[in-house]
C-alpha cells in the first residue's frame, strides 16, 4: 500500500502506529526526518534519500531499500535485518548501526566513518569502500566477493569467519584488527600496514605480505603456506605453534619475532634480521638462513634438519640443548659451539 498524505502526515501516522507494516514509501525524501524508535516490517524504500533523518532505535525489517542514499544521518542503536540494501549509497558518520543478514550488494561507500557498528550474516558482495574509516566495528560470517577497500583504516575491528579470497584491499591500514576463523588465502596484502593485529587460528596459502609492514601482530596456531613475506617488517610478530611450508622471509626484518614450538618446512629466511628471535623447540626442516642476522636468538631446545646457516652471524646465540641433522654451518661468524 503506498503512504499517502504530506510528510506531516506520514510523521503523525508513524508516531500513532508506531509499527508500519508493507507500506510503500519508494522515491521519498527523508530529509531531516525524524523517524526515532518506528518499526517498519516489509516496507518499500527503494529510491529513497536519507539525509540528516533522525533514525536513532530505528527497526527496519524485511525491508527493500536498493538504491538509497544515506548521508549524515543519526544512526544511534538502529537495527537493519533481513532488510535488502544493493546499490545504496553511504556518506557521512554511521555510528552504532546495525546489520543483520542484510543484502548490501554493490553497495558505494564514499568517506565514511563508521563507528560501533556490527555487520553479521549478510552479503557484501561487489561493494566499494573508499577513503573509509572503522573504528570498532565487528563483522562476522559475511560474503565479500569481490568487495574493494580502498584507502581504508581499520582501529578495533574484528573480522571472524569471513571468507578473503576475492577480497581487493589498496593502500589499506589496520590497527589492533582482530581476523579469527577467517581464510586470508590468496590476498595481496603487499607493502600495507598492519600494527598490533592478531591473526590466530587461520589458514592462508599464497598470501602475499611482500614489502607489507606487519608489527607486533600475531599468527600462533595458524596454517601458512606458500605465503611472501619479503622484505616484511614484521618486528615483534608471533608464529607461536604455527605450521609454516614454503614460506619465503628473504630480507625481512624479524627482531624479536617468536617461532616457539613451530614447525618450520621448506622455508626461506635468507638475509634476514633475527636479532633477539626465539625459535625454541621449533621443529625445523630445509629451512635456509644464509646470510642472516641471529645475535641474541634463541635456539634452544630446536631441533634441525637437512637446514642451512652459512654465513649467519651467531654472536651470543642460544642454542642450550639443539638438536640437528646434516645442517649445513658454513662461515658462521662469532660461532658458539
Amino acid at each position: 500500500m503506498k503512504a499517502k498524505g504530506s510528510f506531516a502526515q506520514i510523521r503523525q501516522s508513524i508516531v500513532d502506529q508506531k509499527i508500519m507494516q508493507d507500506l510503500d514509501f519508494r522515491h521519498l525524501n527523508f530529509d531531516h526526518f525524524d523517524l526515532a524508535g518506528a518499526h517498519f516490517i516489509h516496507c518499500m524504500f527503494d529510491g529513497c534519500v536519507f539525509k540528516k533523518s533522525d533514525l536513532s532505535k530505528t527497526f527496519f525489517s524485511e525491508c527493500s531499500m536498493t538504491n538509497a542514499q544515506f548521508s549524515d544521518n543519526y544512526y544511534r542503536s538502529a537495527q537493519l535485518v533481513k532488510c535488502l540494501l544493493d546499490s545504496s549509497q553511504w556518506h557521512g558518520e554511521v555510528k552504532k548501526l546495525n546489520f543483520s543478514d542484510c543484502s548490501v550488494k554493490a553497495s558505494v561507500w564514499n568517506q565514511v566513518t563508521l563507528t560501533f557498528c556490527a555487520f553479521s550474516l549478510g552479503d557484501l558482495s561487489n561493494a566499494q569502500f573508499n577513503y573509509c574509516q572503522w573504528l570498532t566495528v565487528s563483522l562476522t560470517k559475511l560474503i565479500m566477493n569481490d568487495t574493494e577497500f580502498q584507502h581504508n583504516q581499520f582501529i578495533k575491528v574484528s573480522w571472524m569467519d569471513t571468507d578473503f579470497s576475492t577480497l581487493m584491499l589498496k593502500h589499506c591500514e589496520f590497527e589492533r584488527v582482530l581476523l579469527l576463523q577467517c581464510d586470508l588465502s590468496g590476498l595481496d596484502f603487499s607493502n600495507l600496514k598492519f600494527h598490533f593485529c592478531t591473526c590466530n587460528g587461520n589458514r592462508l596459502v599464497k598470501t602475499n605480505f611482500y614489502g607489507a609492514t606487519v608489527s607486533n601482530c600475531s599468527f600462533s596456531n595458524s596454517e601458512l603456506e606458500s605465503v611472501d613475506f619479503r622484505q616484511a617488517k614484521l618486528m615483534k610478530s608471533l608464529f607461536t605453534k604455527s605450521v609454516l611450508k614454503n614460506c619465503q622471509f628473504d630480507g625481512g626484518d624479524l627482531d624479536n619475532s617468536k617461532f616457539t614450538d613451530a614447525h618450520l618446512q621448506d622455508c626461506s629466511l635468507i638475509g634476514c634480521d633475527l636479532t633477539q628471535s626465539i625459535f625454541k623447540q621449533a621443529n625445523m626442516s630445509k629451512v635456509n638462513f644464509s646470510h642472516s642476522q641471529l645475535a641474541y636468538a634463541n635456539l634452544s631446545y630446536a631441533q634441525l634438519s637437512q637446514c642451512i646457516f652459512n654465513h649467519v652471524q651467531l654472536n651470543s646465540t642460544n642454542i642450550h640443548s639443539l638438536k640437528e641433522d646434516k645442517c649445513q654451518w658454513k662461515g658462521v661468524k662469532n660461532q658458539v659451539f
